[in-house]
């Protein structure tokens, strides 16, 4: 993919969700699920490399805007990003375990749903960039589903196939950890990965995420890492 401007115009207040009603309500990150018809999101992401801390770019929820891992800046989405993060989240193979994107477009409101869910909540998806020639090659991170808000909260991620078994997911996915116990403080984090995702659910494992059950009505298992103090003093 070619290089993207680390920095542009961020994505404009919208009324409402100003979605159609064909949009998604499932999250680019690998993890959709059906309910009745309908794709229920959820996915999952992951943080940073232990040891690294946030830039001090935060907001009132002391999320920081822009983050970094050993090999990845994680930033807040522009309006710029949204061709290149479309190469992958319109793209039906990279995404056959969750919602693709039919259009530019759709791709765009997604990803503003999501920002409008930030300014809320104070963390949403990031897009994803490598530090060696800064490629965006993901889009992820802890948030809150607009699209189906009632799960709580979420970690999820999608990546450019050219970015696949390089250990990305797992090093996003120590960070978005790092942050909901430390920053967050949040009691748990879920996700919600098919049978069949066996290389994002081995991303879960390794991050202590557990399996609660399996949802048949969803087709998918129900993961939850609960926070690490309350992991150590039960």
């Amino acid at each position: 993919m070619p290089n993207q401007p680390a920095t542009g115009p961020s994505f404009p207040v919208l009324p409402a969700l100003d979605l159609d009603h064909h949009a998604p309500r499932c999250h680019p990150l690998g993890i959709d699920r059906q309910v009745n018809g309908q794709c229920l999101s959820s996915n999952f992401g992951y943080k940073w490399k232990s040891g690294l801390a946030a830039r001090p770019h935060g907001n009132s929820r002391g999320v920081s805007v822009e983050n970094e891992t050993a090999r990845l800046v994680l930033r807040r989405p522009t309006l710029a990003d949204v061709p290149a993060l479309f190469e992958f989240l319109g793209d039906a193979d990279a995404m056959r375990y969750t919602h693709v994107d039919a259009s530019l477009r759709q791709c765009r409101r997604r990803i503003a749903a999501h920002e409008r869910r930030r300014r809320g909540d104070g963390y949403a998806p990031w897009t994803i960039v490598t530090k060696a020639d800064g490629r965006i090659i993901g889009w992820g991170g802890l948030y809150v589903d607009p699209f189906d808000p009632g799960w709580g909260v979420e970690i999820g991620y999608s990546f450019h196939p050219a970015a696949w078994g390089q250990g990305y997911a797992s090093e996003l996915t120590a960070t978005c950890t790092d942050i909901a116990d430390n920053v967050l403080g949040l009691p748990e984090v879920r996700a919600f990965p098919r049978p069949e995702n066996v290389g994002s659910r081995r991303v879960l494992e390794k991050a202590g995420f557990e399996v609660v059950r399996f949802v048949p009505e969803m087709e998918r298992f129900l993961y939850r890492r609960a926070r690490r103090e309350e992991r150590t003093t039960a």
